[in-house]
């Protein structure tokens, strides 16, 4: 999770008052109704929160690792049993429908103008799918880990809300505070089956997980205009932010089949383990801003210089817990998890608990990004514009990674400091008053995430991925190069044709990385160029026929031919010497159809998307590109209003009604493969006034 502040524009000031209340409830064809695997939680994880059941118990020590020797065994066993005895997952025989509530509202006192809004949502997902894992075996990669009977239920939780104030001072000079929330929460049970090439045998995993995301932001900002002082215009802004991301007590047991057939209980490294993780970010963004219009005959604009800051700092720390079996014949490792890991199982001869933390558990990350900026926009006569200016960002990221448990432990420090000048120009020519002719030309960069710079690493399926950062990365630089041409016809319709070319220097991509546990991490390329075009157009079927004026017509098709620049020292490491930009597709197409009938009180809208195939983790050493396959995404809606006024609405939706299949392949292999059901919801809306 990573946490940012998102500018949105909303009314200030609303023209009248409105206070809308809304409910919408939905139905997943493999999910609501169907068996739905879960586990007992805390008392409010519909809502979103833990409640305490899943926290570090008190007996565990904050600043000491639990190991054998460091605790006596009696220490150990009162620790061991402090754990709530929770490991197995339940099910639900028939799931509820998916929910989501709605309350917005709004008005406008005098000078004052308060707008605010709430959400809340509950939607269970249903999860079959495949997972395979290909490793190099002779000169041919084959498959290590085969995963073909893999499920699990999540219940994903989003509340957020919105609540803004803004104050006109006077006509000309107003102050807006502008507050968000947003807290997101996954409630997982997962269980898999298959063969594991690492132990040569068949496995049964069953894990318990619960995530928790919430991010709260307050943004001051103010505009003041001069008028009887050449209209100066001046913006400030101080945004703080905080975002956290916890999860508790997440647990796993897997156990291999024996050859008569029985699961007995596995001692491997993720296999009896307690995981906990927690990260806390704060942010702070000051912005000031002057500029000045001008008028000199057929020369006019503004001219505008400002300042931004960005800081940012971060602190994860992870603790791992295992039970180890001590004296085995002592312990009846066929019972199912809740009976095997009983309190009384909790002792010197039986389970032990043992610390397993890691010394790159812990990372402490600061960002601290100084950026002046300088702007024009022009105007040379009637027909052309010109916008341009250049922002100049001093940037210093440093990420601390250490043991969460060692004082004074010597860190691994990745660190980042650069200063980019980043200038960028458009010009907008008016061929005809329906006609323009645009060019562009920008430079930007982009910084890699704290977690792609610190080496810290988890597995998120045993015998799967483990996922690493790399202290060794460095920021991406991007060129972009753009002309576009666009005709208004006249109402809402648009015809337009844009040819675009981008060139990557130090792209960061998701790399397989050779090693016996099949490790993933990120890597510099050496560059890519990514060159394509775009058409659009959006138009009513009143043209062809007056007929058909309800209808709306709108859509784009973008093509982008892209290639990889490998660094010379790569060349032996990486499978594929040429390929696409990780991520980047061939061919993306959208459209979307509208129709409304006002006499009907109707509206329909018809959404279509296809992304193409496109490489999501690169290979090495023989092992193969995993590509996603192709995605076709089709939703509706449907609103019908049951009044004149628009005061009662009943609305439709039906959600991926292609049902697309999420694919991912590896040469020959299915890598991943799973489908999550089409969803189709009803929903009632009501404008209180």
């Amino acid at each position: 999770f990573s946490a940012g502040v998102v500018q949105l524009t909303t009314v200030d000031f609303p023209s009248q008052p409105v206070l809308r209340v809304s409910m919408t409830s939905g139905y997943n064809t493999v999910t609501t109704r169907r068996r739905f695997m879960t586990y007992p939680g805390g008392r409010l994880d519909a809502f979103g929160f833990d409640d305490g059941a899943r926290a570090l118990p008190a007996a565990v020590p904050v600043d000491q690792r639990i190991i054998p020797g460091r605790f006596t065994a009696a220490q150990l066993q009162e620790i061991g049993r402090s754990f709530a005895d929770n490991w197995e997952p339940t099910f639900i025989d028939q799931m509820r429908p998916q929910q989501t509530y709605t309350v917005v509202g709004g008005n406008t006192f005098r000078r004052l103008g308060l707008v605010g809004a709430l959400t809340f949502s509950n939607r269970p997902q249903n999860q079959v799918e495949v997972q395979r894992f290909i490793r190099m075996g002779g000169n041919r990669p084959l498959v290590f880990s085969n995963y073909e009977d893999f499920q699990s239920g999540t219940e994903a939780v989003r509340l957020g809300g919105v609540l803004n104030a803004a104050f006109r001072i006077s006509a000309n000079n107003k102050v807006v505070v502008r507050n968000t929330l947003t807290r997101d929460s996954d409630k997982e049970a997962r269980e898999f089956r298959g063969y594991d090439g690492s132990n040569d045998s068949n496995l049964w995993s069953q894990r318990l997980r619960w995530v928790e995301r919430s991010l709260v932001s307050t943004s001051v900002e103010g505009t003041h205009t001069l008028v009887d002082h050449g209209n100066w215009n001046f913006r400030w802004q101080f945004t703080t932010a905080e975002s956290r991301r916890n999860e508790p007590d997440m647990r796993e047991v897997i156990r291999g089949q024996l050859d008569d057939g029985r699961w007995s209980f596995a001692a491997l490294s993720s296999s009896g383990m307690r995981f906990f993780n927690g990260l806390k970010e704060r942010l702070h963004e000051p912005l000031g801003e002057v500029s000045r219009p001008f008028f000199r005959g057929w020369f006019t604009g503004a001219f505008t210089v400002g300042f931004r800051g960005t800081f940012r700092d971060r602190t994860f720390q992870a603790r791992r817990f295992r039970y180890i079996p001590v004296r085995s014949t002592t312990l009846n490792l066929f019972a199912p998890s809740n009976e095997l890991f009983a309190r009384d199982n909790i002792r010197p001869d039986g389970f032990q608990i043992i610390e397993f933390t890691r010394a790159t558990d812990r990372y402490d990350a600061t960002m601290d990004i100084y950026a002046g900026y300088v702007m024009a926009d022009v105007n040379l006569g009637a027909r052309l514009r010109l916008t341009g200016g250049v922002r100049i960002e001093d940037a210093d990221i440093q990420v601390t990674t250490l043991d969460p448990l060692i004082p004074n432990a010597r860190p691994q420090v990745a660190s980042l400091v650069n200063r980019d000048p980043m200038p960028g120009i458009n010009v907008t020519y008016m061929l005809t008053p329906r006609q323009n002719l645009r060019a562009g030309f920008s430079k930007t960069v982009s910084r890699p995430d704290f977690r792609e710079l610190s080496p810290f690493d988890f597995n998120n399926v045993y015998g799967g991925f483990v996922t690493q950062g790399n202290p060794n990365l460095v920021r991406a630089r991007v060129q972009n190069t753009d002309f576009r041409w666009e005709w208004f016809p006249g109402g809402n319709r648009l015809l337009a044709a844009s040819f675009f070319h981008k060139d990557f220097t130090n792209p960061i991509e998701v790399t397989i990385l050779p090693s016996n546990d099949l490790r993933q991490t990120f890597i510099n390329a050496a560059g890519a160029r990514n060159v394509g075009f775009e058409v659009e157009g959006r138009t009513t079927l009143s043209v062809i026929t007056p007929k058909l004026r309800a209808l709306y017509l709108g859509g784009n098709y973008t093509f982008v031919d892209s290639n990889i620049r490998i660094r010379p020292g790569d060349a032996t490491l990486l499978t594929s010497k040429s390929r696409p930009l990780i991520g980047t597709s061939r061919h993306v197409f959208n459209v979307i159809s509208e129709w409304r009938k006002p006499r009907w009180r109707s509206e329909a809208r018809l959404d279509y998307t296809f992304v193409g195939r496109r490489v999501s983790d690169v290979g090495t050493f023989g092992v193969p590109d995993i590509y996603q396959e192709p995605l076709t995404l089709i939703d509706f809606s449907y609103r019908f209003y049951l009044d004149e006024k628009g005061k009662y609405t009943l609305r439709f939706t039906g959600e991926n009604l292609a049902n697309n299949h999420y694919h991912w392949t590896q040469g020959e292999f299915t890598q991943r493969s799973f489908r999550l059901g089409r969803t189709f919801t009803v929903g009632v809306a009501v404008n209180i006034f």
